[in-house]
């Protein structure tokens, strides 16, 4: 783990706890991250990887939004963990949240605590996977 990793935990738990509260992930948050954690890996020498990073993010999650399943948010937001993480780290960070989140609407809807048209905030299994990514 490294320090500048670290340094976006308190981002992703900000995002998080937006999403939960208000159903957003903020551009005010995620595009001035986006732009620090490209920054950072700029800085780093390791920017190649952090743009592929953010493309991988951006692209993995777009069929998603396409199809209404997640918001734009979500899309921005990934590609954040994607520049902060590189493409691996976000393939690894990314199957953990949405398997994680999987489980959780399984559960939900054979608890029947949700019904499948209701949307639940992808923040805090992105957090999730950031957490189980860098771990």
């Amino acid at each position: 783990m490294q320090a500048s990793e670290m340094l976006f935990f308190p981002i992703f738990l900000a995002l998080a706890y937006f999403d939960v509260k208000y159903r957003r992930l903020p551009d005010f948050i995620v595009l001035p991250s986006l732009g620090l954690a490209l920054l950072i890996a700029l800085v780093r020498g390791c920017f190649v990887p952090a743009a592929l990073g953010a493309a991988f993010g951006f692209v993995i999650m777009l069929p998603g939004v396409l199809l209404n399943l997640q918001g734009g948010g979500d899309l921005k937001a990934s590609a954040l963990l994607g520049a902060v993480m590189g493409w691996l780290g976000a393939f690894q960070a990314l199957f953990l949240s949405l398997a994680a989140i999987g489980v959780f609407a399984l559960i939900m809807r054979v608890l029947g605590k949700r019904k499948p048209e209701d949307r639940i905030p992808f923040g805090p299994f992105l957090l999730l996977g950031f957490i189980g990514g860098v771990l």
